[in-house]
């Protein structure tokens, strides 16, 4: 049997409205999902736009493989969407990007979706490590966080070690 290429949920809905399909109410839109969800509405910031996440995936090699995940086969396991949730959810735009991210999955809960960004710790490296342990190449997981802090390893230190250095910026190449 031939496999049928995937698109996105948004993509999709879009091709419906430009053949005339009519939405009843009991159906709503990917993009209605935060409304549906008395979630308040957050700008759908592109992920690919952000210098903060982009540094991120760059340097963490669980994150990029959840987002790499999200790309391929449209789908993540709830350690996954933790894992985001709790990591990226602590940036500035974290929310929209979470958000965005996950609304490429056609798994998603209406319940998987932020409201707002977290306050506190993110989720440890440890704890990344342990969810993800039979998906990565655990050898890859070996960041240095020595000069960042002494809080305990967490992703969002490579943005504190990144403002340590000299640049003061990610090399994105």
């Amino acid at each position: 049997m031939a496999s049928v290429k995937r698109t996105d949920p948004l993509t999709f809905i879009a091709a419906l409205d430009s053949l005339g399909y009519t939405r009843t109410n009991d159906i709503a839109p990917i993009e209605n999902l935060q409304k549906n969800a008395d979630i308040e509405p957050l700008a759908m910031l592109d992920p690919l736009q952000d210098i903060e996440w982009l540094c991120l995936k760059q340097h963490c090699h669980a994150l990029s493989h959840i987002e790499d995940t999200i790309n391929t086969k449209r789908n993540l396991g709830s350690a996954q969407k933790n894992i985001l949730r709790y990591t990226v959810g602590y940036l500035k735009n974290g929310p929209s990007i979470v958000n965005r991210l996950l609304s490429k999955c056609s798994n998603a809960d209406t319940e998987d979706y932020m409201k707002s960004a977290f306050k506190g710790n993110a989720m440890g490296c440890a704890k990344i490590r342990n969810s993800l342990a039979a998906e990565i190449d655990l050898s890859l997981c070996n960041c240095s966080f020595d000069d960042a802090s002494a809080s305990y390893p967490n992703p969002l230190l490579h943005l504190a070690k990144r403002l340590l250095d000299s640049s003061h910026s990610c090399d994105l190449n």
